[in-house]
């Protein structure tokens, strides 16, 4: 039996970051397809760091990152997504929204592991 979608967003504690309390919104049928659907757009840049799939592209003119957890242990990895938006050269907020399909678990262990890869995004 698949397990249940968690949603999951994240605070950072940083000035003018705002916590979505929305999952990530995706019309395919698991987060692997969505991501392979992110990243056939034309503007995206991909990039890989510790396992994890990240694409960079610009979105209504703000930043935005998707990140792909790497497949551990054979579980459906999350999916989260970084806008970054900017007011007067200035980062005026920071969104992130998630989806995992795995355990809770596993889920709150690879949120841990974006907080700490995400930094180098901004």
């Amino acid at each position: 039996m698949k397990p249940a979608h968690i949603f999951t967003t994240i605070l950072l504690l940083s000035p003018g970051i705002l916590v979505a309390d929305n999952a990530v919104k995706v019309d395919e049928p698991s987060v692997y397809r969505a991501f392979e659907a992110i990243k056939n757009k034309t503007a995206a840049s991909i990039s890989h760091q510790d396992g994890w799939s990240i694409v960079s592209l610009t979105e209504k003119g703000n930043r935005v990152y998707w990140f792909l957890a790497p497949d551990e242990d054979n579980v459906t990895p999350a999916l989260i997504k970084k806008t970054i938006h900017e007011k007067n050269n200035d980062i005026h907020e920071i969104v992130i929204v998630s989806e995992c399909e795995a355990p809770i678990e596993k889920c709150q262990e690879l949120m841990k592991k974006f907080k700490t890869i995400s930094k180098d995004y901004k």
